[in-house]
């Protein structure tokens, strides 16, 4: 804690305090252990790939192809047996989103939202309409619920 006091990691963003930039999503969610201290030292927690490379969003099946020069083609989760392992909670994602009236972008990333410290997604988007469909994630409020459902099936990952 002394050498944050030092040297304060910044990203850029000075009106947010301390920035910290990592993976964290509801497929990686190891890091809440560092929030007590994330949140004692009032740094906003970045998240890189709160959709964890799409996963989460809904764009992608067990039946989705890729080509050999994309990196979706050698992840684990975009396998068949990855698809099994992350179907508990892609289908709990998708159950809030449709009690929300919303998509499961929109629910992975209020998720991290609405965690007691400050986390801020930076989900990576090429189109205008993904870009505001991601935007909506901030107008969902999920219920207390609605994160302990997530928080039981991501931990059951």
């Amino acid at each position: 804690m002394r050498a944050h006091g030092l040297t304060p990691h910044r990203a850029g963003l000075p009106r947010l305090g301390p920035v910290e930039k990592n993976l964290y999503n509801l497929t990686d969610t190891h890091d809440e252990a560092l929030f007590p201290v994330v949140e004692e030292l009032g740094i906003t927690y970045v998240s890189a790939c709160p959709l964890s490379k799409g996963l989460l969003s809904g764009a992608y099946s067990a039946a989705s192809t890729f080509e050999a020069e994309d990196f979706r083609s050698h992840m684990p989760q975009f396998t068949e047996e990855g698809f099994r392992t992350y179907a508990p909670l892609i289908q709990a994602v998708e159950e809030v989103a449709r009690a929300h009236d919303a998509t499961r972008a929109q629910v992975s990333l209020a998720y991290m939202m609405d965690k007691d410290v400050r986390v801020v997604p930076i989900s990576g988007s090429r189109k205008e309409e993904r870009i505001r469909e991601n935007a909506g994630a901030a107008d969902i409020g999920l219920t207390a619920e609605d994160l302990a459902r997530l928080d039981v099936a991501a931990a059951s990952i």
